[in-house]
Order: C-alpha cells, then sequence, then structure tokens
C-alpha cells in the first residue's frame, strides 16, 4: 500500500471517513436504540408499579439511603450536612429549576445550531466524494488538508491522527455507556424508592380511609348516641308531664283536705256556742234551784217559830194542869206517831247526809280539775258556796230535829204528869208541822235530785271543757299545719314553674343542638363525600407516573447527592458543546438534553400542582379536625347538661318523696280527727239527750 505511487492519494482517506462516519451511525443508532429501550423500561416499571411486599421496599429504602450516605462520605469527606425544612428546599429546588430551566434554554439554542450543523453534515455525506472537500472546517475541528500533492507521510499522519480521533471517541463512547450504566443504576435505585414511597403512600391512603371509616363508625354513634339523648329527653319530658299532673292532683285533694277541715272547724265553733248556751242554761238552773233552797229555809224557819209556839202552848197547858186522862192518851198516841215520823226522817237525814257527803266529795274532785277551766270558775265557787249553805242549813235541821225531840220528850213526860185541855188544838198543830215535815221531805229528795243532775251536768261540761281544749288545740296545730301546707303548696308552685321554664329552655336548646346537628351532619356529609372524592383522586394519581404524595415526598427528599448527580450530568451534557469534532455525540446529547427538558417541566408542573393539591388537602384536613373537636365539645356540653338534668330530677323525686311522707302523715292526722270528732259528736248527742230528759220533768213539775 505504501509502495503504490499510481492510485489517487486522496481517494484512500475518504473512504476511511466514509466508515468512520457509518460505524459513528451505527453506534448512534444502536445508542438511541439503547435509550429507547430503556425509556419503555422506565415506562414500563413507573406504570406497572408492583403493590405487593412493603417490607422488601422499605428494606430496598433503607439500603438506598445507606448507599446515599457512603456516598456522601466519599464525595463530600468532612462536609457538614446542612438540614433545611422542607419548605425551604422545595423553594430552593423550584428556583435552581428555574436556573436550569434557562440554561437549558440557552443550551437549547446551541444545539439547535449544532443539529443544523449535523444535518448539514448529513447532507454532505450523502453527497457523492468529490463534494466532501466542501465541509467547513470548523465543523470537523479543524481537519488536516490534503490534496493531490500531499505526500504518504502527511496521509499517513492524517491516518494516525483519525485513528487516534476514533480511539479518543471510543474511550468517550465507552464514558458515556458507564456514565449510562450509572444512570440506569440510579433510575433503578430512584425507581424503587418510588416504589417504595407508593407503597408508604398506598399505605398512608389505607390509613387515611381507615381513618375516614372511623369518623364515620363515630359519627355514627354520635348519631346515635343524639338520638338516645332525644329518646331520654321525651321521656323524660313525659316523666315531668306526669309528675306535675300527680302534683296538681295532690294539691287538688290537699285543698280538698283543707277545705273539709275548715268545715270541721266552723262545726266545732257552731258545737262550741251550743255548749256556751247549755252552760248558760245550767246557770239559769241553778238559780232557780238556789231560789228553792233559799224558800225551803224561809219554810223552815217558819215552822220553828210554830214549833216555838207550840212549846210555849204546852208549857202554858203544864201551867195550867187542866187537861184530861183521855186527851193524853190520845197525845201519847200522836206522840209516838211523831216519834217514828222523826225516826223515819232522822234516817232520811242520815241518808242524805251521806249522799250530800258523796256528793260534796264529787264536787270537790269536779271543781279541782275545773279551777283549770278560766270560764267555769265562777260556777265552782257559787257551787261551793251553796253547798256550804246547804251543808249548814242540814247541821241546823238536825239540831232543830234534836232540839225537838227533846222537846216531844218533855212534852210528853209533862203530859204524862197533867193534862192539856186543849188537846185537839195541840193535834191540828201536830198535824200541820207532820204535814210540813213531810213536804220537807219532798222538798230534800227533789234538791238530791237537782244535785245529782247538776253533778252529771258538771260531769258533762268537764268533758266538754276537755274536749273543748282538746279541740283547740288539734284546730290550733291544723291551722298550723294549714299554714305550713300552703307555704309548701306555694313553694312547690314556684318549684313548678321553675321547672317549666328550665323546661321550656331545655326544649329550645334541644332545638338548637337539632338545628346544629341537622347542619354538622349534612357538613360532614360533603365532608365524606369531598373526602371520597380525594381518596379517588389519590388512587388516580397512585395509578399515574408520579403520585401527588410521592412527587412531593420526592422533592423534598432530594439530597445533596442527587444534587451533585445532577450537576455531573449537566457536566457532562456540557462536554459535547465544546468537542464539536464528533457528529454522534453531540445528536444524543441534544436527545437526552431535550428529554431532560421536557421531564424537568414535566416535573416542575406536576410539583406545582401537587403542591397546591397537598396545601388543600391539609387545608381541608384541618377544617374537618376542627368541626370535630367543635361537635365533640359539644357532645361534652351535651352530656355535662345530662348530668345535670339528672341530678335536678333527682331532687325533684327526693322532694317528692317528702311531700308523699307529709300527705301521709296528715292524712293519719285527719284520720284521728276524724275519730275525734266521731266522739265528741256521740258525746255531744249524749248530753243533749240528758239535758232534754233533765228539762221534761222539770216542766211536768
Amino acid at each position: 500500500m505504501w509502495g503504490d505511487p499510481e492510485p489517487d492519494p486522496g481517494g484512500q482517506p475518504s473512504t476511511s471517513i466514509s466508515r468512520e462516519l457509518t460505524d459513528l451511525k451505527s453506534q448512534n443508532e444502536q445508542q438511541q436504540v439503547l435509550i429507547a429501550q430503556l425509556k419503555e423500561m422506565l415506562r414500563k416499571e413507573q406504570s406497572n408499579v408492583p403493590q405487593e411486599k412493603v417490607e422488601e421496599y422499605i428494606q430496598t429504602l433503607s439500603k438506598v439511603t445507606a448507599k446515599k450516605s457512603q456516598s456522601r462520605k466519599d464525595e463530600l469527606g468532612t462536609d457538614k450536612t446542612i438540614s433545611v425544612d422542607s419548605n425551604k428546599k422545595i423553594n430552593l429546588l423550584k428556583q435552581q429549576l428555574e436556573e436550569n430551566k434557562a440554561k437549558l434554554a440557552e443550551r437549547g439554542k446551541s444545539q439547535k445550531g449544532i443539529a443544523e450543523l449535523v444535518s448539514q453534515l448529513q447532507a454532505q455525506l450523502m453527497e457523492p466524494p468529490q463534494q466532501t472537500s466542501t465541509i467547513p472546517i470548523s465543523v470537523l475541528d479543524k481537519p488536516v488538508g490534503y490534496s493531490k500533492n500531499t505526500s504518504q507521510e502527511e496521509l499517513y499522519n492524517i491516518l494516525l491522527k483519525r485513528e487516534g480521533r476514533i480511539s479518543e471517541l471510543v474511550n468517550k463512547t465507552q464514558k458515556q455507556e458507564a456514565t449510562i450504566m450509572d444512570l440506569q443504576e440510579n433510575l433503578k435505585e430512584k425507581d424503587q424508592v418510588i416504589e417504595a414511597r407508593t407503597k408508604a403512600i398506598t399505605l398512608m391512603t389505607d390509613s387515611l380511609s381507615k381513618k375516614g371509616k372511623d369518623t364515620l363508625d363515630a359519627l355514627d354513634d354520635t348519631k346515635e348516641q343524639m338520638r338516645n339523648m332525644q329518646e331520654d329527653f321525651v321521656k323524660l319530658e313525659e316523666k315531668m308531664k306526669l309528675r306535675q299532673k300527680a302534683l296538681l292532683n295532690d294539691l287538688k285533694s290537699k285543698n280538698l283536705e283543707i277545705t273539709e277541715l275548715q268545715e270541721h272547724m266552723q262545726q266545732f265553733e257552731n258545737e262550741n256556742k251550743s255548749l256556751s248556751e247549755t252552760m248558760n242554761d245550767l246557770r239559769k238552773s241553778l238559780d232557780t234551784a238556789l231560789s228553792d233552797c233559799k224558800g225551803y229555809a224561809e219554810k223552815n224557819a217558819e215552822l220553828e217559830k210554830s214549833l216555838q209556839e207550840v212549846t210555849e202552848e204546852l208549857n202554858r197547858l203544864k201551867n195550867t194542869g187542866s187537861y184530861t186522862v183521855t186527851a193524853s192518851e190520845k197525845a201519847d198516841k200522836e206522840i209516838a206517831k211523831l216519834k217514828k215520823q222523826l225516826e223515819e226522817s232522822n234516817k232520811n237525814m242520815i241518808k242524805i247526809k251521806a249522799q250530800s257527803k258523796s256528793k260534796i266529795k264529787e264536787l270537790t274532785k269536779n271543781i279541782e280539775t275545773f279551777k283549770k277551766v278560766s270560764d267555769t270558775n265562777a260556777l265552782i265557787v257559787q257551787l261551793q258556796a251553796e253547798n256550804r249553805k246547804l251543808s249548814e242549813k242540814i247541821a241546823e235541821l238536825e239540831e232543830e230535829k234534836g232540839n225537838l225531840q227533846l222537846k216531844m220528850v218533855e212534852s210528853t213526860s209533862s203530859m204524862k204528869d197533867s193534862e192539856c185541855p186543849d188537846c185537839k188544838c195541840i193535834q191540828e198543830k201536830l198535824d200541820s208541822q207532820n204535814d210540813e215535815l213531810s213536804e220537807k221531805d219532798k222538798v230534800i229528795l227533789l234538791l238530791e235530785n237537782d244535785i245529782l243532775s247538776l253533778k252529771e251536768q258538771l260531769t258533762s261540761l268537764t268533758h266538754l271543757k276537755s274536749s273543748q281544749v282538746t279541740s283547740e288545740m288539734k284546730s290550733v296545730q291544723i291551722e298550723e299545719q294549714l299554714d305550713l301546707l300552703e307555704s309548701e303548696n306555694v313553694k312547690l308552685k314556684e318549684n313548678i314553674e321553675i321547672l317549666n321554664r328550665e323546661k321550656e329552655e331545655l326544649n329550645q336548646r334541644i332545638e338548637e343542638l337539632v338545628s346544629e346537628k341537622q347542619d354538622i351532619n349534612s357538613k360532614l356529609e360533603s365532608y365524606i363525600q369531598e373526602n371520597m372524592e380525594l381518596i379517588d383522586k389519590l388512587e388516580k394519581l397512585s395509578a399515574e407516573k408520579v403520585s401527588s404524595a410521592e412527587s412531593i415526598e420526592i422533592v423534598e427528599g432530594l439530597t445533596q447527592q442527587e444534587k451533585l448527580e445532577l450537576a455531573a450530568y449537566e457536566k457532562i451534557i456540557e462536554e459535547p458543546h465544546k468537542e464539536a469534532e464528533a457528529e454522534a455525540t453531540p445528536t444524543l446529547e441534544m436527545q437526552e438534553s431535550t428529554e431532560g427538558l421536557e421531564t424537568t417541566q414535566d416535573l416542575n408542573e406536576s410539583v406545582i400542582q401537587l403542591s397546591e393539591e397537598s396545601t388543600e388537602l391539609l387545608e381541608r384536613i384541618e377544617l374537618f379536625n376542627s368541626e370535630r373537636k367543635e361537635v365533640m365539645g359539644k357532645m361534652e356540653q351535651l352530656k355535662e347538661e345530662n348530668n345535670i338534668l339528672s341530678m335536678k330530677i333527682s331532687e325533684v323525686e327526693n322532694n317528692r318523696d317528702i311531700l308523699a311522707e307529709t300527705y301521709e302523715q296528715l292524712q293519719n292526722e285527719k284520720e284521728k280527727l276524724q275519730q275525734d270528732n266521731e266522739k265528741l259528736k256521740k258525746q255531744v248527742e249524749i248530753l243533749e239527750s240528758a239535758s232534754g230528759n233533765q228539762r221534761l220533768p222539770k216542766a211536768a213539775g
């Protein structure tokens, strides 16, 4: 080859260049095919994310984080990791993305020029080999020109340079393949991270759905509790109504009892008036008896005078001594009769004394009992004085009887000694005296009967007075109890009014709570619908390339290693711009840069959308939590109000029990009073019958 001087020296280099270009084209095509396959693999992996085995993804995440930490230590060394908040990271990433957009726009412009040059080169390559010399020198990286006059050594040097250039390009292609492999590994790692994060997001969505279900269950429980509360309120209202009715019935019955007791009090007052009238009648009868006693005393005085006259006449007869034996016999008979009459009168007087003593004792006892009563004190004093007078008169009569007996004995002895001429007149006087004595006996019997009736009346009066005192005491007690009942009635009415007011307030409160419950239920339903829609959106986003939570976490999870990888990738992209000799490398870098631009733009848009959606989701979640807290607070308030109502109901029940006990006590006292009233009525009837029986013989006399 070196020894043939005849062939055209420019043919061999043109063929070698064409071969090199064909090789480069083939390599570019192979690389494009590989890139397309990688893209398809990435799309398949992103679309068909396996949703199983969360633990494996967590392990891969831990491994990736360990690798990243090791790479950070290797690359950065002693550089300290700066912890920045998620919001600051997002802002910094946005700024970097905007800067990258500007740089990529500038690079795009330059790459467009390079693309035009590549198209021109491809057109020239497709032309015949004679026109290859027309390619600009700047594009071929200052190639060494040759012509027919160039020597073989120069051509050999050119070939050596081209071979060196080819070796350099091969090395660059190998380096690019290595970078592609690294990028593939990084993509795989990122895919694993994305898969793990999608799993975490699915878990989060599951937890959110569970929380939603729990909230729905809690809402159902609250609804049931509210229904139970409403039923309890209705039951309490019914109970309160029944209690009010019972209390009103008790009040009516107590008012009736009060009216009955007032009627009984009026009856007692009327009976007291009638008893006072009977007392006045008894006083009048006592006055008449005293006047009769005075008349009998006057008659006794007249009889004493007549006896004195008889004794004087007897003395005269003794002095004269003019009477016969027959007259003396008659006088003896008459004297014997008079003795018998005196003995009978003495017996009667003894009986009367014994009866009067027993009656006096009874009267003293009754007087001691009647001393307590203020109204009968005067009558008792009068009766005591009359009893004393009667006892004195009885003693005087006994003395007179004794004197008469002595006189009769003397007269009999004197008549035995001497006869009386005037026997007839003496006998007449004796007959008159006997008649007067019999009349006195009758009067004494009448007086004894009157005394007995007076004693009975006194005993009845004592019983009446004692019963009157007891009835007055009981009436006072009943009046006090009536006052207490009236005060309790007023208190009960006030309590009923207060309970009615509280009931109205509670009804208003219940209505307000029902309206609030309806509003809360409508809000909860709307929030549940929104929550379901958001869950659907999250599921759809998780099924897409990058879900909302994934993108946020990916953007937040960009570490310094990824930033360094991006910087290295940018340097790799910048190298082909400086090396314009190669024709295939710019096309690859252009494609990668354009794909990077598209991906970065898509990422920016998705990041913005996801950030907005995440903020909206957070705001809605916060609103839902705040409203849930409000609902729980209202439920606690309702529970407290329930407890207060139960306390009030227990107090009302205690008051009801106390009132029932007092009512039972009053009923027992009422029964006792009724029994006492019946007893008093019986006693009054007995007294009235006795007083009527006493008045009948007096009227007959």
